[in-house]
């Protein structure tokens, strides 16, 4: 909860208060510093004017205009109806009630005695004897001196006086807050209530008494209390605002990668070294992971457009090209593949590959028929199912002389078509089809047969102590096939395989299938098989048999013999581990031997020996296999299990303690040996001392000799204090104020 705090308004206003009341000072001040006394023999007061009796004497007042202070007549050479002021300057009365400035006069602020004299009689007769009454006798007032003029103590009084209106104006202010505060009204109320207050106190006590004095003004009346009002409303509406209260949550989340997924595609790029899924997603929250692929791409949530289709050029098979079909009715559109050849058309029974590449990751599927829509189609493009850019598939057409074998006719005069469509991951799949057209070539088969793959990779180990083998092989067409363990001519081979000889027996990689089990297998050595092939088996017998192909050269295939795989050390085995934190890191070392490839092997560790508890170390693969584990203080068994690639495997056991060791070595013994001061820990340890105090660092202590890794001794001196600190191969030792003893030695 954030509070936004009025104070600085409060300063800001009190000191704008100051401001105009000083201003207003200064100008007061600077008119009365000028005031002039003139040297001239009356014509001070004005002629209009009006004695009346007061008392024991007369009063004299200008009637012309209210400030004109009344002077009292004080002798009787200045009779009725005469000007007083227009008496000599010597004369009391003048010095009492007169002086001149600006042709102006006005009640001097000087104290003069009191003179007084009788009323004259009703016959006109004055008294005999004038009677003086003096108050208090006076200094007579000097212009200039401070003490006495009257113009200098009048502005000393003025300053006074504004100074304490403006001192009691602010403490309205602050005072009035702070009480109002008290009360319980809320901080923004008292603030704006106590800062009208003290403004309208300051313009009745402070700006009019001002204002009168310099005559601009000459009475307040109902108009200045009204003014003082709406100056009071006027900053209460000014500086009120309530307090505004804003809550400000603040939650810890981990990082999340920012929104949309418009730079997806840069994990990509050919300058990244490699492109992980964190990597993917950290660039957008739509950004999705191709595991299969390795390929990030936006996710769009908002797409609502299938997928562009477009020919592959880099994957099609060498010698073919795509043309541009204009034959094709909208809105399907295609290519058309061509040999480049006089025909044009693909050879029958050799591998053609071609392919799409896509706008957005999605699926793909061919088919024969046009009329499926997507989820009906028979397969997959290339056999995969995933959402990649790119899509391959790979076929091996028949020819058409045997497929006459089996009454199949080709339509369209050999013309082929396969369909193709896509779906994204929005479910957005195309309306209308992509199509591949091609034809293949009816000349006579030429070329023998090919051994495209195997069940076994090519050069495979295989177990110790293993004799035989099934094997499966993949010809590109219906072929017999052969094997001898020397490289024989087809006919002198002496093993049949079992082969699919149909023409509609392909698997889905349009690929024929041959089986047999390979016998006489020796352990350590390379095991060598060859192969051979004679196509178009549906010619065996005919009149043309002669026209069938046979391979001129065998496809040579390895199986490598293996001895059997050894576990020859485990660490830590029956050890104990000590560490000075909570969890203390043991790692598990494996060495294997033998096996394949002089003991390269995948190692697994289990703490349970369940079948499906076994989890493959972190380095593993070669000969030597490693794994950190994070234990806390107790006993442990492993079980450990190792696999080379030819299936040949072995098996260990390990246990080992772990302790943990969090305290820094004890001193338990101090003892003197001669001239050597020696001190005995509890545990293995190193020791260093200085001889001043604990605040030093363990490697800016001076070093004890040990000499059986708990003893450990310095010089004896008995003039010095020794303050010894004590570390144990844990790294464990006092804290850097502290010691593990300190040492006072003395003599008896």
């Amino acid at each position: 909860m954030k509070k936004k705090l009025r104070k600085e308004k409060g300063l800001a206003i009190g000191e704008i208060i100051l401001l105009i009341v000083s201003i207003i000072a200064i100008s007061y001040i600077l008119g009365n510093s000028f005031s002039v006394v003139s040297a001239a023999e009356g014509g001070g007061c004005p002629s209009d004017y009006t004695i009346t009796p007061a008392g024991d004497t007369y009063v004299y007042k200008c009637a012309s205009n209210d400030k004109y202070s009344s002077c009292r007549i004080s002798t009787g050479s200045i009779t009725s109806g005469q000007d007083a002021c227009n008496a000599p300057q010597t004369h009391p009365v003048y010095t009492q009630c007169c002086t001149s400035k600006g042709g102006e006069s006005k009640k001097s602020t000087s104290t003069q005695p009191r003179i007084t004299v009788p009323i004259p009689s009703s016959t006109g007769e004055q008294p005999s004897t004038p009677e003086t009454e003096l108050e208090e006798e006076q200094p007579t007032p000097s212009p200039g001196d401070p003490k006495t003029d009257p113009i200098t103590n009048g502005t000393k009084l003025t300053i006074l006086g504004l100074v304490k209106d403006a001192a009691i104006t602010l403490g309205i202010y602050y005072g009035g807050k702070y009480l109002l505060e008290q009360t319980g009204m809320s901080p923004e109320w008292a603030d704006s209530l106590a800062a009208s207050f003290a403004v309208g106190y300051g313009i009745q006590k402070i700006v009019f008494p001002i204002l009168k004095k310099l005559g601009w003004v000459t009475k307040v009346g109902l108009w200045g209390w009204v003014f003082t009002g709406i100056a009071m409303l006027l900053i209460f509406l000014f500086t009120f605002k309530k307090t505004k209260y804003v809550v400000i949550t603040f939650s810890c989340y981990p990082w999340d990668a920012p929104t949309g997924g418009r730079d997806c595609e840069d994990c990509n790029r050919q300058d990244i070294l490699s492109c992980g899924e964190y990597q993917c997603r950290s660039l957008g929250r739509s950004c999705a992971f191709l595991s299969n692929e390795e390929l990030c791409y936006w996710n769009n949530t908002g797409d609502v457009d299938p997928p562009i289709i477009q020919p592959w050029e880099d994957i099609l098979t060498l010698e073919y090209i795509y043309k541009p079909d204009d034959a094709i009715s909208p809105p399907d559109r295609g290519v058309i593949i061509e040999r480049e050849s006089e025909s044009g058309c693909v050879l029958p029974f050799t591998r053609l590959r071609f392919g799409v590449t896509l706008d957005e990751p999605a699926k793909c599927k061919i088919d024969s028929d046009r009329e499926k829509d997507f989820e009906d189609m028979s397969h997959f493009f290339g056999g995969s199912s995933t959402d990649k850019y790119n899509h391959s598939h790979t076929l091996s057409l028949p020819s058409p002389d045997a497929l006459a074998e089996h009454n199949i006719t080709l339509q369209n005069d050999g013309q082929f078509s396969l369909y193709a469509r896509c779906e994204d991951t929005q479910g957005n799949s195309n309306p209308a089809n992509f199509v591949f057209k091609y034809c293949v070539d009816e000349g006579p088969d030429t070329f023998p047969p090919v051994i495209e793959d195997t069940s076994i990779l090519n050069g495979m180990p295989i177990g110790f102590n293993q004799t035989s083998i099934d094997l499966k092989i993949y010809v590109n067409e219906p072929a017999e096939c052969r094997w001898s363990h020397l490289d024989k001519g087809y006919d002198d081979m002496e093993t049949d395989m079992s082969c699919s000889t149909d023409v509609l027996e392909m698997n889905a990689q349009s690929l024929y299938e041959c089986s047999t089990t390979l016998t006489g297998l020796k352990d350590g050595v390379d095991n060598d098989f060859y192969f051979r092939c004679e196509d178009q088996p549906h010619l065996e017998g005919t009149d043309r048999e002669r026209d069938r192909n046979k391979n001129p050269s065998s496809y040579k295939f390895t199986l490598v013999g293996t001895r059997p795989l050894v576990i020859n050390s485990v660490e830590p085995n029956e050890k104990t581990i000590r560490d000075s934190t909570d969890l203390v890191r043991v790692t598990l070392e494996v060495e294997t031997s033998a096996g394949y490839k002089e003991g390269e092997a995948n190692c697994y560790f289990s703490d349970t020996e369940a079948e499906n508890s076994f989890v493959k170390f972190f380095e593993t693969g070669t000969n030597e296999h490693t794994q950190d584990l994070w234990l806390s203080e107790g006993g442990y068994i492993y079980y450990i299990r190792c696999v080379d690639l030819g299936g040949n495997s072995d098996s260990a056991t390990t246990n080992f303690t772990v302790e943990t060791d969090t305290f820094d070595p004890i001193v338990v013994r101090v003892f003197r040996d001669g001239q050597k001061l020696k001190i005995i820990t509890n545990e293995e340890s190193s020791c260093v001392y200085d001889n001043t105090d604990c605040l030093y660092d363990f490697d800016q202590g001076l070093g004890m000799t040990t000499s059986d890794d708990k003893t450990h001794s310095t010089t004896w001196d008995s003039t010095k204090n020794f303050y010894i600190k004590c570390q144990d191969e844990f790294g464990n030792k006092p804290f850097p104020n502290e010691c593990s003893i300190t040492v006072r030695p003395f003599e008896i």
